[in-house]
C-alpha cells in the first residue's frame, strides 16, 4: 500500500488534536487523556531496563511482579532518583497555563 505524504498510514489513526490540548481539556473535564500516562510509564519501562543494563555492562533479572531487581542491589539502585521537592503553582487564563516552582522558574503551555 502507498501512502501520500500527509494521509494516515493503515495502522495509524487521527489522535484528535494536540496532547498538550487534550491533557489541559482532561484536567478540567477528569476524564481519561489519549495518551494515558500508566500506558506510558509501562511502555517506557523496557528502556530504562535496557538502559541500566548498558550502563552495567552486564545481564540482569527484572522482576515484573514486584518491579525490581531482586537482591541485585546496584541495578536496584538505578530503578530511583532522588529528586528535590519543591511545590507546584498552576494558573490557567483561558487557553493558556502558567506552572511555577518555588524557585521562580516559570512555565507557559499554551491549548490551542
Amino acid at each position: 500500500m502507498q501512502v501520500k505524504r500527509g494521509e494516515f498510514g493503515p495502522s495509524e489513526k487521527r489522535s484528535g488534536g494536540s496532547h498538550t490540548k487534550n491533557f489541559l481539556d482532561c484536567i478540567k473535564s477528569r476524564k481519561q487523556p489519549n495518551a494515558d500516562v500508566e500506558l506510558g510509564r509501562l511502555s517506557t519501562t523496557i528502556c530504562h531496563l535496557g538502559n541500566i543494563c548498558n550502563r552495567l555492562k552486564r545481564d540482569v533479572r527484572f522482576d515484573p511482579q514486584a518491579e525490581n531487581f531482586g537482591n541485585d542491589q546496584e541495578a536496584n539502585a538505578m530503578l530511583t532518583k532522588e529528586y528535590p521537592r519543591q511545590p507546584l503553582h498552576v494558573a490557567s487564563c483561558m487557553n493558556e497555563w502558567e506552572v511555577s516552582l518555588s524557585d521562580g522558574r516559570l512555565f507557559s503551555l499554551w491549548a490551542e
